[in-house]
């Protein structure tokens, strides 16, 4: 199981230094314990922590095909997920979505999605 936490502080209102990211939004909960739970099945996901709950994220894109593609990939694994635009002001990630949005573009199998995002959680 690979988590990331993303700080509120990289989740702000558009501002001169944010870009558009869409996120795949999996669930929000109460607490830590709660999403711990609720996660237990997902191999790699990401959250913030915003006014005290948990924003659970699946993936990320800047690409509206790259977004279809995981919206797909995720439905055909019978998640609920939700699409959400977020400005994001994380350089770090920001800087590493160019190719993670190449690679997702250039695959076809759900299997190569699922690696792809294994491995954009080791940033």
């Amino acid at each position: 199981l690979v988590t990331k936490s993303i700080t509120k502080d990289y989740i702000k209102p558009i501002s001169t230094n944010s870009e558009l990211v869409y996120f795949i939004q999996y669930g929000v909960f109460s607490s830590y314990e709660s999403m711990m739970n609720n996660t237990e099945t997902i191999e790699s996901y990401i959250y913030s922590i915003i006014e005290d709950k948990y924003y659970v994220y699946l993936g990320f894109t800047q690409n509206e095909k790259c977004l279809e593609k995981l919206k797909g990939y995720f439905k055909d694994l019978k998640y609920n997920i939700y699409s959400k635009e977020i400005y994001l002001n994380n350089q770090k990630l920001l800087d590493i979505i160019p190719t993670y949005d190449a690679l997702l573009l250039n695959v076809t199998s759900n299997e190569s999605i699922k690696y792809i995002l294994k491995h954009i959680y080791d940033i």
